[in-house]
């Protein structure tokens, strides 16, 4: 019987794309666990990742890290949260179910999104022509996070410094956000006179 060995293959084949002095590129090793707070057991789930994690549950529209750097931490909503371990030694949603406990529901969201980075001076101009929320530095700081759509595809939006953004979003379009993102980019990627 032959041996058949399979590859993990990234949703956009690790693509990277440069504009100017702004870079575009697919995040290929995310881990991501969602981790939802049972009612009224919040102070459970706050205990566990001060214990764990050495940091706070970020409040909505915020992100934390743990003392390490090791697990980054976004809040969705209240009481419900995405949870990013770096470097896991198993899959992040064992990994996060593991570590919590009964501390909180947990699932694994590793293979439903595709994420992309783009960091650079044109990173915010490209990002204000598609995406409907005000990334203003004052009113989105660094650390900040946000469900928004991008040219009618639901994304998620981290501002990791300020000049850099995490941009999440369905695997099952992964091809059509890298164009959406992509274009937007060529379109201010316009030298000056």
């Amino acid at each position: 019987m032959p041996e058949f060995k399979l590859e993990p293959e990234t949703f956009l084949d690790n693509c990277r794309m440069c504009f100017q002095n702004t870079l575009l590129e697919e995040v290929a090793d995310l881990q991501i666990a969602s981790v939802s707070c049972p009612l009224g057991e919040r102070a459970q789930l706050e205990d566990s990742v001060r214990t764990f994690w050495s940091t706070e549950l970020p409040e909505p529209g915020r992100s934390t890290a743990s003392a390490d750097g090791r697990v980054k931490i976004f809040s969705m909503a209240p009481d419900q949260f995405f949870v990013f371990p770096a470097a896991a030694p198993q899959a992040a949603g064992a990994f996060v179910s593991e570590t919590l406990g009964s501390a909180g529901y947990v699932t694994d969201q590793s293979d439903n999104w595709v994420g992309l980075r783009i960091s650079g001076e044109l990173a915010l101009p490209a990002l204000e022509r598609i995406c409907p929320i005000d990334l203003d530095p004052s009113v989105f700081p660094t650390g900040a996070v946000a469900r928004t759509l991008m040219e009618h595809m639901g994304a998620i939006i981290h501002r990791e410094s300020p000049e850099r953004f995490l941009l999440l979003s369905a695997s099952s379009s992964a091809s059509s956000f890298l164009h959406a993102v992509a274009t937007s980019l060529r379109n201010v990627d316009i030298p000056q006179e």
